[in-house]
């Protein structure tokens, strides 16, 4: 009987390397996918349309021009996403950068760097692209008289027309991020009851 023992990620590339020098390569990109979307937090997962998170680092698009983007790159440092500001971003230019912050502290004044680089860097520019979005919408049902009796749920197909950007990530993959777009207004209208 052959006992299946659990091995860490170290011991699996080390095992990896002795057993299979010439197919290293291969077998670690194999060994390192990215995990499937839809996971919450995982590295690679999609968290909303106009969000990309991996593992701690977040882009936000926050507006295209003529010839770039705005990029706002959002990381988790010491238990607090940090973000940095909006980088103006050139096709075929690296999204994110250092940042090196002055703080007075009670020792004096202290620089620290805080690191946005993302790896990723910007493919192409969109500038108005339709998406079609699918909404789920209660509707109030009503009697004759007027007076809510019930409510049904209904899908409606939203066709909606933001920007977007493709970049290349580090592995050299390419991947969109969508500008954020607000939710269409509710078919009862805006108006707020006092």
């Amino acid at each position: 009987m052959v006992k299946s023992v659990k091995l860490s990620a170290h011991r699996r590339r080390r095992r990896l390397r002795t057993a299979t020098d010439g197919l290293l390569p291969v077998l670690l990109i194999a060994a390192f996918a990215p995990v499937a979307w839809g996971q919450e937090g995982g590295a690679g997962a999609r968290v909303a349309r106009d969000e990309f998170r991996l593992n701690d680092t977040t882009m936000v698009l926050r507006g295209v021009t003529a010839d770039g983007a705005s990029i706002q790159v959002k990381k988790y440092v010491d238990g607090q996403w940090v973000a940095s500001p909006v980088y103006d971003v050139k096709v075929g230019g690296r999204i994110g950068g250092k940042l090196v912050e002055t703080r007075q502290t009670a020792k004096g004044v202290e620089q620290v760097e805080t690191d946005f680089s993302t790896g990723n860097s910007l493919v192409d520019i969109l500038p108005l692209v339709s998406r079609g979005e699918v909404h789920r919408v209660r509707i109030a049902e009503l009697d004759e008289n007027g007076r809510v009796v019930g409510e049904r749920e209904e899908e409606r197909k939203v066709t909606r027309s933001a920007a977007k950007v493709i970049y290349e990530d580090r592995r050299g993959l390419a991947r969109e991020l969508w500008r954020a777009s607000l939710p269409p207004p509710p078919p009862w209208g805006t108006a707020q009851q006092n």
